[in-house]
C-alpha cells in the first residue's frame, strides 16, 4: 500500500497510540514529527555529543567543550559536561565516520532522499568495525542501561543493508550518556528478512488503523497530551483517589522494607566477597567519603587575634564554602575520611552533601 506521509521507527511507535493519527485527520498534511516532551538532559547532550563529533579531528580542550555547551545546554551546564567528558573518554567518537546519519528508503525499499522516503531514520553514529562490518550506534539518555537488540537497531541496519550492500556484517551498539557505558551486540544479514516483513507489515497496519484511535502503552510516558488523555490513564498509573494513594503509599512502604533487606544481603556478600561491579565504571560496595569539619576550639584561638571573626563561630560547613578565601584561610578545618556501604564511582572520593557544623 502507499503509506499516507513518511515514517519512521520513532513514528511507527507513536502511530500505534493515534496521536499522529489524529493531528493527521485533524489538517495538518504536513506533519512530520509527533510533539514528545523529550526531556533537556536528552535532546541537550545529544547536540553536544554531536558537536564532538563534527570537532573530532581537533583538540577538544576545556574551551572548546564549553562552547559547545553555552552554544547548546539551557539546563544543568554540570551533568552535561560529566556526560561530555564521560563520552570523549569511553566512547571511540575518533572513529565516527557518519554523525546524525539520514537514510531514506522509497515505497520499493530502495534507497532515496531523505526528503523524498517513504522510510526514513537518522542515526546517531555509524562507524566501521572492519572494512565489511559496520558499526551503528544510538545514544540513550536513560537511567536504564539494557542490551542493544532492540527494534530500532534492528530497523536502522535493515535499512543500511539496502543501501550498502557491500557490506556482509553489522554490529547494533548503544551508548548509555548518564553511565559512559557502551553496549553491543552482532547481526547478521540473515536476519533481516523477517525484519523487512515485519517492519512493513506494523508499517502499513498503523496508517490502515481508524483515524484517532487510542493505542496506549509504553510511549504514553512521553507524549504531552498523557495526563489529559483518559485512554493514557491505566498505562500512566495515574493517582485518582485517596484509595489509590494509600494504596501506593502501602506499596511503597513494603518496597522501602524490601530495599533494607536487599542491602543487608549485598553488604553480607561484600563482607565475604568483595565490591560488585555495575559496569566499567561504577560498583557497590564499601566507597570512601569526606566530610568536612570546622575546628571549633581552633576558631576560638584565632579570634583572640581577630575578635571581628565572632560572628564566623556560626558558620556551618555549607556556609564555609560560601565564603571569600581570605577569609576561609583564617578558619582552620580538616576532612574526615569515612567509609560507607554505597553506590559509588570507582575510584572517587565524594564529597558528602550533609555537612556538620
Amino acid at each position: 500500500m502507499s503509506v499516507p506521509f513518511p515514517i519512521s521507527h520513532s513514528k511507527l511507535e507513536i502511530a500505534r497510540c493515534g496521536l499522529a493519527l489524529q493531528k493527521y485527520n485533524e489538517g495538518d498534511k504536513e506533519y512530520d514529527t509527533p510533539e514528545f516532551e523529550f526531556t533537556e538532559f536528552g535532546s541537550e547532550s545529544h547536540a553536544v555529543i554531536d558537536e564532538i563529533n563534527i570537532h573530532k579531528d581537533q583538540h577538544i580542550d576545556d574551551d572548546l567543550l564549553n562552547s559547545f555547551i553555552k552554544k547548546h545546554v539551557t539546563s544543568d551546564h554540570v551533568d552535561i559536561r560529566k556526560a561530555a567528558l564521560k563520552y570523549m573518554t569511553n566512547f571511540p567518537y575518533k572513529n565516527v565516520l557518519y554523525s546524525e546519519y539520514k537514510f531514506g528508503l522509497n515505497e520499493s525499499l530502495f534507497p532515496c532522499d531523505y526528503d523524498q522516503a517513504a522510510y526514513r531514520g537518522r542515526i546517531d553514529q555509524i562507524m566501521m568495525a572492519d572494512e565489511r562490518t559496520m558499526i551503528v550506534n544510538d545514544n540513550k539518555s536513560s537511567w536504564q542501561i539494557y542490551r542493544p537488540e532492540v527494534p530500532q537497531l534492528d530497523f536502522y541496519c535493515w535499512a543500511l543493508s539496502r543501501t550498502y550492500p557491500e557490506i556482509d556484517g553489522y554490529i547494533r551498539a548503544i551508548y548509555f550518556i548518564r553511565h559512559g557505558v557502551w553496549q553491543k551486540s552482532n547481526y547478521t544479514l540473515s536476519q533481516f528478512a523477517n525484519i523487512e516483513n515485519a517492519f512493513v507489515i506494523a508499517a502499513e497496519q498503523a496508517w490502515e488503523q481508524e483515524l484517532g484511535k487510542p493505542c496506549p502503552g509504553k510511549v504514553c510516558m512521553y507524549c504531552r497530551h498523557a495526563m489529559s488523555c483518559p485512554s493514557a490513564e491505566a498505562s500512566l498509573d495515574i493517582i485518582k483517589s485517596y484509595e489509590d494513594a494509600l494504596t501506593m503509599a502501602q506499596k511503597y512502604h513494603v518496597m522501602q522494607r524490601q530495599i533494607g533487606v536487599m542491602g543487608k544481603k549485598l553488604r553480607k556478600f561484600v563482607d565475604t566477597y568483595g565490591n560488585i561491579d555495575l559496569n566499567d565504571s561504577e560498583y557497590y560496595g564499601y566507597h570512601e567519603t569526606k566530610r568536612l569539619v570546622i575546628n571549633a576550639r581552633d576558631v576560638l584561638d584565632k579570634l583572640k587575634k581577630a575578635p571581628n571573626l565572632a560572628s564566623l563561630l556560626k558558620v556551618s560547613a555549607m556556609e564555609y564554602r560560601k565564603l571569600p578565601e581570605d577569609l576561609k584561610s583564617l578558619i582552620p578545618v580538616e576532612y574526615k575520611t569515612s567509609t560507607k556501604f554505597m553506590h559509588g564511582k570507582k575510584g572517587e572520593i565524594e564529597e558528602e552533601q550533609e555537612q556538620e557544623e
